[in-house]
């Protein structure tokens, strides 16, 4: 069954939105914290694992790439969004 597309390209644009502000966040924590100071903390460990899962997401996406996944590929980066967002006690 064909989904709607106006649901898709919002879930698609918003996973792209979010993944890009994430990056950045985690890019920012890089040069204040550096690099092991950032990966040695878990929830920024947890974060980071969450972007470059997120980013490996969108490259499969954007790329044209012919990987079959049981669902759309963005659900990915959905739910690493609500991974992200569901952490209860950021300390970095």
């Amino acid at each position: 069954m064909q989904q709607p597309m106006v649901p898709v390209l919002f879930l698609q644009t918003t996973n792209l939105v979010l993944t890009i502000l994430f990056t950045v966040e985690l890019l920012i924590k890089h040069v204040a914290l550096g690099v092991l100071g950032y990966w040695s903390n878990g929830f920024n460990a947890l974060d980071g694992v969450i972007v470059v899962a997120s980013l490996v997401d969108l490259g499969l996406q954007y790329s044209g790439a012919s990987v079959q996944f049981p669902s759309p590929p963005f659900l990915l980066g959905s739910s690493c969004f609500v991974l992200q967002t569901s952490k209860t006690d950021d300390k970095g």
